[in-house]
């Protein structure tokens, strides 16, 4: 199918409309539900990958590569998700301008307010059980993989917990650990890998 310089292989019957242009589709039920609405809502998505953002109405300018990645956005714009199921609970526009990148990354945000946006996370399940919270970097397997709605929070390893909101953590679990928060502005190392000697 195609139309409006949109390429739909897919199982999808009906060409799309005339007002949702630009799309790329490549996979069974991939961009199944565009809704031809006027104006930019609907154009300009790449989705390559079994059910790659099936659910889609008015999003635009989203690229998802890898089955059922972003699967149920609707409404979002200028999102990224590559991997299995990558940003695939998302639904509404309030998930928009975020990476996800890995099987299941931010595989759980979908926040109805406008507090789920502006995430990057990058590894396997990274970030996964995270439902909520804006401007979060997470890099790494199953980092930050614990239930929560933080914001601006950074967390780069393996596995580890991040330290809640307005936070900077490093290194998994038992290695250096930097962060602001707590009782004090600023820890550095660990209780296993304690501070050593700092030179100029």
């Amino acid at each position: 199918l195609g139309d409006g310089d949109s390429i739909f292989i897919s199982s999808r019957t009906t060409v799309p409309g005339s007002d949702d242009v630009q799309n790329t589709a490549l996979g069974n039920a991939a961009l199944n539900s565009l809704t031809n609405t006027a104006g930019a809502y609907g154009n300009d998505n790449t989705a390559v990958g079994y059910k790659a953002l099936e659910d889609l109405t008015t999003g635009y300018y989203n690229v998802a590569i890898g089955a059922e990645a972003g699967k149920q956005f609707t409404a979002a714009q200028s999102c990224v998700a590559i991997g299995w199921q990558a940003f695939d609970a998302a639904t509404g526009n309030n998930n928009s301008h975020s990476v996800a990148i890995g099987a299941a990354a931010l595989g759980s945000l979908n926040d109805p307010s406008s507090n789920a946006k502006q995430n990057i996370h990058i590894g396997g399940s990274a970030g996964y059980q995270k439902t909520a919270g804006d401007g979060c970097i997470y890099i790494g397997y199953d980092v930050s993989h614990g239930v929560g709605t933080p914001s601006n929070e950074i967390a780069i390893g393996t596995s580890g917990p991040g330290n809640g909101s307005d936070t900077i953590t490093l290194g998994a679990p038992g290695s250096t650990v930097f962060y602001g928060g707590g009782d004090y502005p600023i820890d550095i190392g660990s209780t296993t890998l304690p501070w050593g000697d700092l030179y100029s």
